[in-house]
């Protein structure tokens, strides 16, 4: 292995040195190249007019990453809003039940979330969740949804009774 580093080293190292020495360019002529009379060996500086036109390409692109990247985090809270791409099949009777049990991040115990899962049910129903981010409060929506629907495969809406029947799905 360490024979293998060292000559990963030694080539890179020669591409470099090669690199430096510009070794596909053309040989230089022998003879010196002539001046020309009263030319000034430090460049001029560019006109403001191509500096402006400079910086304005500069900052249209800036601008474009900046769209870009907002775009980019749009998705992103998008998906940690809905899930990867989680759709429930109650997603109707999951809002109207969350819109009348509490906020998604109510941290009030003993019922944590905003469809207020007690302990018992976050680790029969989302132990993963449950490990990775703790009490249902600190789960993103999506995951307390997905829970629900868990447990509604073996209980239906009986954990949430007044209302569930104030939905109209119990």
């Amino acid at each position: 292995m360490r024979a293998w580093l060292v000559l990963l080293a030694v080539c890179v190292v020669l591409m470099l040195a090669a690199a430096a020495l510009d070794l596909s360019a053309e040989p230089a002529a022998l003879t010196p190249p002539q001046e020309e009379v009263g030319a000034d060996p430090v460049a001029a500086p560019a006109p403001p007019q191509a500096l402006r036109a400079e910086l304005r390409r500069e900052r249209l692109r800036a601008e474009r990453m900046l769209r870009r990247l907002r775009a980019i985090n749009r998705r992103l809270v998008r998906a940690y809003l809905n899930g990867p791409g989680y759709v429930s099949p109650n997603a109707g009777a999951w809002e109207c039940i969350h819109r009348h049990e509490g906020a998604w991040d109510d941290p009030s115990a003993p019922y944590w979330g905003g469809l207020q899962f007690d302990l018992e049910f976050m680790r029969a129903y989302g132990g993963e969740f449950l490990a990775r981010w703790g009490t249902a409060d600190h789960w993103p929506p999506w995951a307390q949804i997905l829970t629900a629907d868990r447990a509604h495969v073996v209980r239906g809406f009986t954990p949430w009774p007044q209302t569930a029947r104030a939905c109209g799905v119990l």
